[in-house]
């Protein structure tokens, strides 16, 4: 985890991250956790009009979600307070990126030293097959 959603207002969010504001509106692609989902459950957006309202130890971004996985936006309420998270999705590059910047954050749960969030291997090669099929018929 990098981040966590702190306000919603349609498709746009507002975040609050862990990591250089910077580095979190290069990502091309956010894992949400949505709140009331299972642990392994998560989602898969590409920020658009990533703005960057705030750089420092609490970095605030604001972005418009589009769903990469083909499934929707889902409502404001399982949005609000959804966790962000890092995925085997993005270049391994900006993924390092994350982890090392995230060892320093001020919420416990988003210090690189917790345990990584751990897909099931079906449920991996669902999260990735699930983008892979948004993309193809985007095209």
């Amino acid at each position: 985890p990098f981040g966590s959603v702190v306000a919603v207002s349609g498709r746009s969010v507002r975040v609050t991250v862990s990591v250089s504001a910077a580095l979190a509106a290069r990502l091309p692609l956010w894992g949400l956790q949505l709140r009331g989902d299972a642990e392994w459950a998560v989602r898969a957006f590409r920020p658009k009009a990533v703005a960057i309202l705030r750089e420092g130890e609490r970095a605030l971004l604001q972005a418009e979600l589009a769903p990469a996985d083909g499934r929707g936006v889902p409502s404001a309420a399982r949005l609000m307070r959804a966790v962000l998270l890092a995925t085997p999705a993005i270049p391994a590059r900006l993924r390092l990126g994350v982890e090392v910047q995230r060892e320093g954050a001020a919420d416990p749960a988003q210090h690189g030293r917790s345990a990584p969030l751990c897909l099931p291997k079906r449920e991996l090669g669902r999260f990735l097959q699930r983008i892979e099929d948004s993309d193809r018929t985007a095209r």
